[in-house]
């Protein structure tokens, strides 16, 4: 599974290279990141809990986020170590907003060396692609 998910980071980390070379963040549509999803991935949900428990990417992690240092971020460096252990990729999204993408920068700065990506569409998205908020996903379509 490793060498599995190293090729594909490989992979979405070519198609992206040039929105991860402006910031720092490589996108992922949401194709990439259900077949993130069936193959293991770490998934970081920066949603508020509140949000978080109407409805979340199947085996997410709740880690909300707003801004460094925010008084109300569950996202420290212990629990996303803690989160992350274990795992060769990490998927954050949030509402399709900038939490996410702002959790990144932040894990970055902590040292987190694993690849990690950004659904940037996020939820809003998802709820499109699966059966239903909180639903397993739909299985992605054969070429």
């Amino acid at each position: 599974m490793k060498n599995i998910l190293y090729s594909l980071t490989l992979a979405i980390f070519l198609a992206t290279s040039a929105n991860a070379q402006e910031n720092a963040v490589p996108v992922i549509d949401g194709q990439q990141t259900l077949y993130l999803l069936q193959y293991g991935a770490a998934f970081i949900d920066n949603r508020p809990q509140h949000k978080f428990a109407r409805g979340h990417i199947h085996g997410a992690v709740n880690l909300s986020y707003f801004t460094p240092d925010h008084s109300t971020n569950s996202m420290t460096k212990d629990n996303l170590s803690a989160a992350l252990s274990g795992k060769d990729v990490a998927v954050f999204y949030c509402s399709g907003a900038l939490r996410a993408y702002h959790a990144i920068r932040q894990a970055q700065e902590w040292g987190i060396t694993i690849p990690m990506y950004w659904y940037k569409n996020g939820w809003a998205e998802w709820q499109l692609l699966t059966l239903g908020p909180g639903s397993e996903p739909v299985a992605a379509a054969s070429d």
